[in-house]
């Protein structure tokens, strides 16, 4: 074969392989060896280890000749190797000053619990890429897969004849990102346990059709502020550049990039991204072990989901998920190189209390979501659902206005370029800009957000009660149930919760002034601890029954502490936004107890009132804790919360008008979805996770939408009622 310059070149010399290892460890060293053994046979490498010192040699000296002369050396780090003066101080001591002089590549690869962070090789990348020691794996050939995969690419990287040697190749990466010209070859892809994952076990051997799929939606969009990308491509998918008033990380992502990075799996699905045009069943298993790595994140689940639907070859159906991960430009930057150094520095900088709120609403939305997309795609043979996930960026964001008007125009664009796409699911509680904007483009929207009770939008509709709904219940509870008559209101005035808090409380206030006077109205600034404590003592010395509060979870944590301070027995009832406190540190879900709140939908709720619980209920913990092995706070592993119960069913709500259209023999467009969701009338109603659905005509709020009063105990929350509405 002859190069662009007319030469042949020569042919690459095999690189060597150095384990370095105990004899405690050897049965890890021959499944490593096993996995690498291809390539040995194909002369891409050679290995060696002391048990191929022949008999009589001096086994000192034939162990630093190799020592020597290996490109990779492999650590396989345990106690024992730790504990071992001879490996740490001799053979790692000299594979580190060979790595540090760009002579050697040292990869240390975890085989059993250790502690080894601040060992000499800490500053390297390790494997398996999740930090975790192949022992610690529920699946240990998984582990086993996952580091070999991470060997192979510096192996190729090393072998690439435009990396010739070591010098040239990026001494910050253990796993280098694969060029998008070359071609790899990955482990088969182990099957699921669990049944609910049955499809997936096939995905790679199905895939088919990666190289159209991307040519569809698009490539990777994130990108520095050094490479701008000047316009999207037709699809309108991929994030876009931000422009002065807009933040960073928004758009419509199809698995050719990442929205929620701050968590346990990011870095994996970084890779997953890196590699979905060029290398989709790498994309995959990338995807595979997010998903093994952290159960409760429905991203990565959802993007896998949607390559099994591409290669069933089955008509399917596309609806949007639009949900809030705020992203930092450092974060933005890191993933557009598909970089995962910066990309940990940059996690390293806490989110605000208002951002990851708003990431907890996008991950319990991505979680329903999840569970109805994959249902639905199991029971049905002739039709399946492909979902994207759209990123309206944080909620308390100064440009949120013109965040969710770049959100929609892209979401116009990918409509306009491909017409399966009909629906937007989603719309926390401050995507009113978004809403707006679809509205003049005709789009139906299903909201988990509680809206005005006289909202007259015809393009969208709301799972969840009115504000006005949601008022009206707590005041009966606190004035008719409980029969107070002294309350005092509370309500954060300038946070990302103001407008909602404004309107829950105005709405309360009217609602109790039928039944008794008002002791006190006391708006506050959102986070304020000084003006809390004010409240607080206000409230004893006045002697009142009950607070009711609206603002942050954190801020009604602060009212109890502050009332138990003062041996206070006074009740503190709040919304169903206190539901968030779920997420709260144990130690300050402690001061919860006895709190009472409305709430939307409760996962109990089924068993509590003698029901036969819906799929979704063991379909949830089939999804994120399958082998119910995680202790402690059930909420996003074996029990769901009130959004993802209501992203649930606002998904049921699509998917069922959807079978509507079609099975009229109608095309399903935006036009047939929104006539047939607005057949869901008092007379003919959906049944919910959250209870029955049903609307009135133009109405966007659901006509008379079960509301639950629930108490929070030492043990988890307790359902007292079904305050208003109906739940079956």
């Amino acid at each position: 074969m002859k190069t662009s310059t007319g030469q042949t070149p020569e042919p690459l010399v095999p690189i060597e392989v150095l384990y370095s290892y105990m004899d405690e460890d050897k049965k890890f060293l021959t499944e490593i060896k096993k996995r690498l053994s291809p390539l040995q046979q194909k002369g891409v490498i050679t290995s060696w280890q002391r048990e191929a010192i022949p008999p009589g040699s001096n086994w000192l000296e034939e162990t630093n000749t190799h020592l020597e002369e290996a490109k990779v050396i492999l650590l396989l780090i345990s106690p024992d190797f730790l504990a071992s003066p001879h490996r740490t101080e001799i053979e790692m001591t000299r594979a580190l000053e060979r790595d540090k002089a760009k002579e050697a590549c040292v990869i240390p690869i975890l085989l059993r619990p250790v502690t080894w962070q601040t060992a000499p090789f800490s500053h390297l990348k390790v494997l398996p890429t999740n930090q975790k020691p192949i022992t610690s794996w529920k699946n240990q050939d998984k582990a086993f897969d996952n580091a070999d995969t991470g060997i192979r690419k510096v192996i190729k990287n090393l072998s690439s004849p435009s990396h010739p040697t070591v010098e040239k190749q990026d001494r910050n990466h253990v796993l280098p990102t694969v060029e998008k010209t070359t071609q790899t070859a990955s482990p088969p892809k182990p099957a699921k346990s669990s049944q609910r994952q049955g499809k997936k076990g096939m995905l790679i051997a199905l895939l088919t059709i990666p190289i159209v799929f991307a040519m569809l939606l698009g490539g990777v969009f994130i990108t520095s502020h050094k490479n701008p990308s000047p316009t999207l491509p037709d699809t309108g998918i991929g994030i876009i550049q931000p422009v002065n008033g807009q933040d960073p990380g928004l758009g419509i992502c199809n698995g050719s990039c990442v929205l929620d990075v701050n968590r346990l799996d990011g870095n994996l699905k970084n890779e997953a991204a890196a590699n979905f045009t060029t290398h989709p069943d790498l994309a995959a298993q990338y995807w595979d072990w997010a998903e093994q790595d952290d159960m409760t994140d429905a991203e990565p689940k959802i993007f896998a989901e949607d390559q099994t639907v591409l290669a069933s070859h089955k008509p399917y159906k596309i609806f949007i998920v639009a949900v809030p991960f705020p992203m930092s430009q450092d974060e933005a930057t890191a993933l557009s190189k598909h970089d995962a150094s910066p990309l940990a520095r940059a996690l390293t900088t806490p989110s605000s209390l208002d951002d990851m709120n708003s990431i907890y609403s996008g991950r319990d939305i991505l979680q329903g979501a999840y569970v109805q997309q994959k249902e639905y795609n199991d029971s049905h043979s002739n039709m399946q659902v492909y979902l994207l996930i759209a990123n309206i960026g944080s909620l308390s964001s100064l440009n949120i206005t013109s965040n969710q008007q770049a959100v929609a125009n892209q979401i116009r664009q990918a409509i306009h370029a491909d017409p399966r796409i009909v629906g937007v699911v989603g719309l926390p509680f401050g995507s009113n800009d978004l809403i707006n904007a679809l509205s003049q483009a005709n789009i139906p929207m299903v909201s988990i957000a509680p809206a005005e009770y006289d909202s007259g939008n015809q393009y969208l509709l709301s799972v969840a009660p009115s504000i006005s709904d949601e008022a009206a219940a707590a005041a009966s509870y606190i004035g008719n149930t409980l029969h107070f008559e002294h309350v005092f209101v509370a309500y954060a005035s300038d946070s990302k919760y103001s407008q909602y808090s404004a309107k829950l409380a105005k709405a309360f206030i009217n609602a109790f002034a039928t039944i008794a006077p008002l002791s006190s109205i006391n708006p506050y600034p959102g986070g304020s601890t000084s003006d809390i404590e004010r409240i607080a003592r206000q409230a004893v010395n006045d002697q009142v029954d009950a607070i009711y509060i609206v603002g942050p979870y954190t801020d009604a944590n602060t009212l109890l502490a502050d009332l138990h301070t003062m041996n206070s027995q006074i009740v503190v009832m709040g919304g169903d936004s206190t539901y968030q406190s779920i997420h709260a540190p144990d130690t300050m879900r402690a001061n919860f107890t006895g709190m009472l709140f409305t709430a939307f939908a409760f996962a109990d709720e089924w068993h509590i009132q003698g029901l036969s619980t819906p799929p979704f209920i063991q379909d949830y913990w089939k999804d994120y804790d399958p082998d119910k092995k995680h202790a402690g706070n059930p909420y996003t592993y074996s029990k769901a919360d009130s959004d993802t119960i209501l992203s649930y069913d606002a998904m049921s709500l699509l998917t069922s008008a959807s079978d509507v259209v079609l099975q009229k023999g109608l095309t399903l467009t935006s036009e047939t979805l929104l006539k047939a969701l607005r057949q869901f009338t008092p007379n003919h109603k959906l049944q919910g996770v959250s209870g029955q659905i049903s609307f009135e005509v133009n109405n966007s709020v659901p006509y008379k939408k079960a509301i639950l009063m629930l108490s929070i105990q030492s043990g988890g929350s307790k359902s007292l009622v079904v305050q208003s509405g109906s739940y079956r």
